[in-house]
């Protein structure tokens, strides 16, 4: 078989996809496993932020990209997260944390932590 160049880095390139995304719902999939956290506050940062730190880490393992290509491949990231951690996201409700400002970003984690703290 005569690999091109192109070809050659299409492989890579999927194959890197393959353990980042590995990597990735290993980490979901642990999410829940001794998480103790004393406020709403805590488990709502612990949830948003192992999201996006897991969906950065997956973004990296691809390599470098434009700005553009990092929240398209992030946002895509966090909602596999999601979906692995608590069930499929209504799209028309939910949105990514790379979406956010910090200032959005601070307001979300409060109002899941409220939401939170209504329901136990």
């Amino acid at each position: 078989m005569n690999i091109t160049t192109d070809e050659a880095a299409r492989i890579a390139g999927a194959k890197a996809c393959m353990r980042a995304l590995d990597e990735m719902i290993k980490s979901a999939e642990a999410f829940h496993d001794g998480v103790e956290k004393s406020t709403e506050v805590e488990e709502a940062a612990h949830y948003y932020g192992s999201r996006l730190r897991d969906a950065k880490a997956f973004a990296d393992a691809i390599g470098p990209l434009s700005p553009y290509q990092e929240g398209v491949i992030i946002a895509l990231a966090e909602y596999i997260h999601s979906s692995t951690t608590t069930g499929e996201p209504s799209l028309e409700l939910w949105t990514p944390c790379v979406a956010l400002t910090a200032d959005q970003y601070r307001k979300k984690v409060k109002y899941l932590a409220a939401r939170m703290a209504e329901e136990s």
